[in-house]
């Protein structure tokens, strides 16, 4: 193409120029007290007015380190709009890891360059992205300042595991892992879940093992996928697993990774056929539990020995799915047990099961 045409995404809109999100340009020596400190320091002019660009030159050394919501916040120091303000929002908003897909960068249909990355993060998707942009991808990912290579590589990866490139999401990884701080715990997952599209969930399950067993680096989303990749697997948990899941949610109190770490307790022990157990730490779950007190039910029905079955029938808590009251009910009378089947059948349920008046009656 002639150079000196602007290029023109799918559209007809001007692709943005490559230097608009030339990052790693924003903050060249890479020290964060002298870039930021520096455009900080320069910010107000001698009567403490902002001068003009300078919110905009702190948002891109913020930007240039990873830091989203302070550059969000230097955008909005004296109260004007423009074009690009609204483009280094979007940035930051990507780099605290929400998408825009509303704003320029998901117009960029078409555009190769730094642009095409920026336009996948903020969709979330590598939908409609033809071979040239996956080129760009690739090389605007590994041309980003060291802060950002790690938590977008990993980001990156889970957009091009979900297109159906293991190999691409590897590289993105593999480009995570080699900045200094090595992508953390987020790039191993990550990598287990390359690993469970190319080799099975028990290779990856055997993946996120290891990572548990590092207990100092251990996350809530790290226990959580590693007991769904073992149920995926049908491979058993130990329990210092258990001990790690129980542990960490109770540092997190009441939290949203409490409630996730609560449910995948609930669960390996579901799988390891310790359904009373499962059930009793649901308890705590309350009514957004309802689901999975269901599903740990229906997998006592189906494999608790007849002894551990009726033991567990007679104390089933009231809160039940009908699907789960009417499979303990029907086991129970396969049993000989018909008065227990009729008291649970009885009670009140969630939702309703035709089959279940027909078993009544």
């Amino acid at each position: 193409p002639d150079p000196a045409q602007p290029r023109l995404a799918a559209d007809g809109a001007a692709c943005l120029p490559d230097a608009a999100l030339d990052l790693a340009a924003w903050a060249p020596s890479g020290v964060f007290a002298a870039e930021v400190g520096a455009r900080a320091a320069a910010l107000h002019d001698s009567r403490d007015r902002v001068v003009d660009g300078g919110p905009e030159a702190l948002a891109r050394a913020y930007l240039a380190f990873g830091f989203g919501a302070e550059a969000a916040a230097a955008l909005r120091l004296d109260g004007r709009a423009s074009a690009e303000r609204d483009l280094l929002a979007e940035l930051a908003a990507i780099v605290d890891g929400a998408a825009a897909p509303d704003g320029q960068l998901a117009a960029q249909d078409g555009c190769v360059g730094p642009v095409a990355l920026w336009r996948a993060l903020a969709r979330g998707t590598l939908a409609g992205t033809g071979p040239a942009e996956r080129t760009a991808i690739g090389l605007a990912l590994r041309a980003l300042p060291e802060p950002l290579r790690g938590p977008l590589g990993v980001r990156l990866s889970g957009l091009l595991l979900a297109a159906g490139d293991p190999e691409g999401a590897r590289a993105a990884v593999e480009t995570a892992e080699r900045t200094p701080l090595g992508g953390g715990v987020e790039a191993e997952i990550a990598a287990a879940a390359i690993v469970e599209r190319t080799q099975g969930p028990a290779a990856a399950a055997a993946r996120l093992e290891d990572l548990a067993a590092r207990e100092a680096e251990v996350t809530p989303a790290a226990l959580v996928a590693l007991v769904d990749n073992a149920v995926a697997a049908n491979r058993p948990l130990g329990e210092e697993v258990l001990e790690l899941l129980r542990a960490l949610r109770f540092e997190h109190g009441e939290d949203a990774d409490a409630r996730a770490l609560l449910a995948a307790e609930a669960r390996a022990l579901a799988h390891g056929g310790r359904f009373a157990e499962a059930l009793l730490v649901l308890e705590e779950a309350g009514p957004g539990a309802d689901a999975l007190r269901g599903a740990v039910v229906a997998g006592a029905v189906e494999r608790l020995p007849d002894a551990a079955f009726l033991e567990l029938a007679l104390a089933l808590p009231d809160r039940l799915p009908a699907a789960a009251n009417l499979a303990a009910g029907r086991r129970l009378l396969d049993l000989g047990f018909p008065p227990e089947a009729l008291r649970l059948l009885d009670r009140p349920a969630l939702g309703a099961d035709p089959a279940t008046r027909a078993l009544r009656e």
